[in-house]
């Protein structure tokens, strides 16, 4: 049971990391992902 609760919260804590990451470079890669998306959309 304890070393659940450890697989656990590492999973959370790596979780939580993950979505603070994705959600600081959101504003770099926005552009980006648009331009290639029209680029795709084009072709």
């Amino acid at each position: 049971m304890n070393e659940f609760i450890k697989i656990l919260l590492s999973l959370s804590i790596s979780g939580t990391l993950l979505l603070l990451l994705i959600f600081g470079l959101k504003p770099l890669y926005k552009k980006k992902i648009k331009s290639y998306l029209t680029f795709l959309y084009m072709n």
